[in-house]
């Protein structure tokens, strides 16, 4: 079973060459909230503490100031 530091890093992959990832998740926190009652309204602001999360960012290569951050509440 991975320790608590295995749990938070970030991966940095190269999809370039057609490249695929997988990894461990640890368990999900389980929660309602009667804020996140439609898949927009799954927001880090509505998430129950200690949800867990994946975040993609996308950024552009001739302009990295053009980026896109993308946050995935799980659950």
């Amino acid at each position: 079973y991975p320790s608590i530091l295995d749990q938070f890093h970030t991966v940095e992959i190269d999809m370039s060459k057609g490249n695929s990832y997988s990894c461990w998740i640890p368990a999900n926190v389980r929660g309602e909230s009667p804020a996140a009652n439609s898949d927009l309204q799954r927001t880090k602001a509505n998430a129950p503490k200690g949800s867990s999360f994946l975040n993609f960012v996308a950024v552009n290569t001739t302009d990295p100031k053009k980026k896109l951050d993308y946050r995935v509440y799980i659950g």
